[in-house]
């Protein structure tokens, strides 16, 4: 009989399935596991609602992606700790296929990534929702998932023509400028579907609060 976990964590090594106020034991997710037994925890894990992978550059997610890839579940956390690297984001992309997933939680810190943009896109392009939270990365100036001084309007933009319906973005670097910002005002709220946009912004020396085809514009000094 297939269980309903409310919440999947999967740490580098070890995996724990939580089910209400019941804790199953632990899974150690060795990066070569065999295929019976990858099976076997597919149908022993059953039906999920959220999945928690705390990625560190030496973890074995080749296992941890096989493990998830015939399981469903609507909300995905990950949270890259050192570097994300294109593997990681590969990796990722693998685990949340074009269906599975519904709203993403990104914690990023210092990249190495090829081509951010394309993986931006990419991810916009598998999931409803996606939070962005950018920690340190030993930057400066206007930084975020490893590009400075971007045109962030057009990227954001572009992100909307994919699947997502919903962008927040939380950062300590100020990477969107005031005319950046204000490009995004004007098209969002006539974009051809329902959207929500959010991010951590310092260009305005005062707030505001607009209305516009009936959305509501909210700028917190």
């Amino acid at each position: 009989m297939k269980s309903h976990v409310d919440d999947f964590v999967l740490d580098p090594s070890v995996a724990v399935v939580y089910d209400m106020e019941f804790y199953s034991e632990g899974i150690y997710c060795h990066p070569h596991l065999d295929d019976s037994l990858l099976e076997f925890l597919r149908r022993t894990i059953g039906i999920m609602n959220r999945v928690w992978i705390r990625y560190e550059n030496s973890s074995p997610l080749g296992s941890v992606a096989k493990l998830l890839e015939r399981i469903n579940f609507g909300k995905m956390e990950m949270q890259f700790i050192g570097t994300i690297t294109d593997d990681g984001v590969e990796y990722l992309l693998k685990i949340i296929g074009n269906e599975k997933v519904e709203q993403l939680l990104l914690t990023v810190g210092k990249t190495t990534l090829t081509n951010p943009v394309e993986d931006l896109l990419n991810l916009s392009s598998r999931v409803r929702a996606l939070f962005i939270q950018q920690e340190s990365a030993d930057a400066r100036g206007a930084f975020l998932f490893g590009l400075k001084d971007a045109d962030w309007a057009t990227i954001i933009l572009d992100m909307f023509t994919r699947k997502v319906y919903v962008i927040k973005i939380h950062t300590c670097y100020h990477y969107l400028s005031k005319e950046c910002a204000n490009l995004l005002r004007q098209p969002l709220p006539f974009h051809n579907k329902k959207v929500y946009f959010y991010s951590s912004c310092n260009a305005f020396d005062d707030g505001f609060e607009d209305t516009s085809n009936g959305y509501t514009i909210i700028g917190l000094s």
